[in-house]
């Protein structure tokens, strides 16, 4: 239903042909917390520099239990730490 609101399609078409390419750059650092597949991306996934969609609890908050949640919540911070050090 979201998707057939003209605003929603807007930020989806800016966050998928703008932001989401930046942050593949490393230009900037996005992450997705909520909702990744409607955002088109796969959960608990990496995308080239900087676009994070790491598996989250109900809550909201980054899963830390396996390995490969470990595996990308370290990259997640690690990203966001250097992103505030270049400012």
């Amino acid at each position: 239903m979201l998707a057939t609101l003209p605003s929603c399609r807007v930020t989806m078409d800016w966050a998928q042909d703008v932001l989401f390419p930046e942050a593949e750059r490393g230009e900037r650092v996005v992450v997705c917390m909520r909702s990744a597949p409607y955002w088109g991306l796969g959960k608990q996934r990496r995308y080239g520099v900087s676009l994070f969609a790491p598996a989250t609890e109900r809550g909201g908050h980054m899963l830390k239990k396996g390995e490969d949640d470990l595996a990308i919540r370290t990259d997640v911070v690690a990203a966001i730490r250097a992103a505030l050090a270049r400012r």
